[in-house]
């Protein structure tokens, strides 16, 4: 393409991440989860560093076409450090203290069908099953 003129789109070229509860799946025919990272092999990693793919990509660039703009210097990265967590809360104790609106179906809903853009649901259900705990 390069050497008919033409031009080249690149997806994904930078990397990033979806905070808070924003990642979610995939569901075209099969549920496939989806991680926070979404960098994908991209040429950019999430921290703005070039990848091997992207000096891959340059240099197959600079052989038709002249490459003059400089590759900045990364960003520096900090040592990581410890942190000690002294206090947990269960989960389960936000979904009983939290006011929060019920639905009863007779199936697991998806959040398009409660309207729900993001976030998190509480899905409780009952399997049919043995009377004994399950050990």
């Amino acid at each position: 393409m390069l050497d008919a003129g033409g031009s080249v789109n690149f997806y994904m070229a930078h990397g990033g991440t979806s905070f808070g509860v924003t990642a979610g799946a995939n569901h075209h025919g099969r549920y496939t989860p989806t991680i926070t990272s979404y960098d994908y092999d991209a040429p950019i990693d999430e921290a703005g560093r070039p990848t091997p793919k992207f000096w891959a990509y340059r240099e197959a660039i600079a052989r038709r076409r002249p490459v003059t703009i400089e590759v900045p210097a990364p960003f520096p990265v900090l040592a990581s450090t410890s942190v000690e967590l002294t206090e947990a809360a269960a989960l389960s104790a936000a979904f009983e203290t939290t006011p929060v609106p019920t639905l009863t179906t007779g199936h697991t809903p998806t959040f398009e069908e409660l309207g729900i853009e993001h976030g998190v649901v509480r899905y409780r259900g009952r399997i049919p099953g043995r009377d004994s705990p399950i050990r």
